[in-house]
């Protein structure tokens, strides 16, 4: 049987890099958009079952109106002849029993708010094959989830197992430190063929079987330069094939998905293409198809912070935005190159006015920026 599974979706009316298009946040529509993507995806490769592992919503007290709207649309969207499966995460509960997922309830759209162990046959009765699926939303409990695994054990069938808890001793979102999470690898038991777990949003294979899906595409800055995506898996009956679709990637004559996710972008200024081009690629960039320029194919619909130790010219703020970037920040930091201008060196000039054109001359500033220099220095 073949399935998608993502996790980590996190809708919301996200403020940073956003602006309102027709009314609607520009970024949650991207969400929708990606979400809608994955969907023809599925269409395209007769896939008739989607796994989701929680989060579906990014604020767990309360969701704004514009986002429910947006959820009903995603659901609609679903085909009918494609079933989801969901679990509430801890984004998704408002309070112990209350969880603001089972609103996307429908007829093939089925949202699972407590333990449950169960064939896909009851929601796929006409299917050819069938998963044998035991699942448990978010819970701080480890009682919960020992006993979980004890009736996972118990049973004579193969099994995969849908959650949403964190991994202990596994990194957090690949940043270098781990928390001592309830779920740690050698609970799962052996007849399990594999255990997914939403809740990190980093994409991990932590053992042969137990998979972190990460999110489904970049969130905030912590996500920069990571893949984010879905995973397409077959279970033939006695072996798994996995693959993890980039959400972001830009193949335009062979699309993964139709619709692409926007990716937190990075650059300093004064680095050059080749080193650009390098540090891209190292972090799972693939250029497009389509000969642009690395930047121009990077910054495209992305959300683009430029750091530089200098004020930035007008004109090349003005190209990058000819590029299309979603949202473009200029940040100035002055320890981001070796080049700092040495203030101390104002000794060896004989007036404010010779140290300013010296700076003006080593940075090459902008002429407005310069004509405002001259003005403040001679009143």
């Amino acid at each position: 049987m073949r399935f998608l599974l993502f996790s980590d979706l996190h809708l919301h009316s996200w403020k940073y890099g956003s602006t309102v298009s027709e009314g609607w946040n520009s970024r949650l529509e991207r969400q929708a958009a990606v979400v809608r993507g994955m969907f023809e995806y599925a269409a395209r490769k007769g896939i008739r079952l989607i796994l989701f592992s929680g989060d579906w919503y990014h604020t767990p007290s309360r969701v704004a109106t514009e986002v429910l709207a947006t959820a009903a649309r995603i659901k609609e969207a679903l085909p009918q002849d494609i079933h989801l499966i969901a679990i509430p995460g801890n984004h998704d509960i408002k309070t112990k029993g209350l969880e603001s997922l089972s609103v996307m309830n429908s007829s093939n759209f089925h949202v699972i708010s407590s333990e449950k162990h169960f064939s896909t046959k009851e929601f796929l009765p006409n299917a050819e094959d069938e998963l044998h699926l035991s699942v448990l939303p978010y819970t701080e409990d480890s009682q919960v989830l020992q006993q979980f695994f004890e009736k996972v054990g118990s049973s004579k069938e193969k099994r995969f197992v849908l959650l949403h808890q964190g991994v202990s001793s596994v990194e957090l979102n690949s940043k270098g430190f781990t928390l001592n999470e309830l779920l740690k690898p050698d609970m799962i038991p052996s007849n399990v063929v594999q255990a997914f777990s939403g809740h990190y949003h980093s994409f991990k294979r932590v053992s042969d079987k137990l998979t972190i899906p990460g999110s489904l595409m970049q969130h905030t800055w912590a996500d920069k330069g990571e893949n984010r995506g879905f995973l397409d898996v077959t279970w033939t009956g006695s072996s798994m094939h996995m693959q993890h679709i980039n959400t972001a990637l830009r193949r335009p004559t062979v699309p993964a998905t139709r619709s692409t996710a926007p990716e937190f972008i990075e650059f300093t200024v004064g680095e050059s293409v080749v080193d650009a081009r390098s540090r891209l690629q190292a972090a799972g960039w693939r250029p497009s198809w389509n000969n642009g320029s690395v930047l121009e194919d990077k910054i495209r619909g992305n959300i683009v912070r430029i750091i530089s130790s200098s004020p930035v010219l007008e004109s090349y703020r003005k190209k990058l935005m000819d590029m299309g970037p979603a949202s473009l920040e200029i940040v100035y930091d002055e320890q981001s190159t070796e080049d700092k201008y040495d203030v101390d060196s104002k000794s060896s000039f004989e007036s404010l006015t010779e140290l300013f054109e010296d700076y003006v001359t080593r940075y090459k500033l902008d002429d407005d920026l310069v004509a405002t220099g001259r003005q403040i220095i001679n009143v």
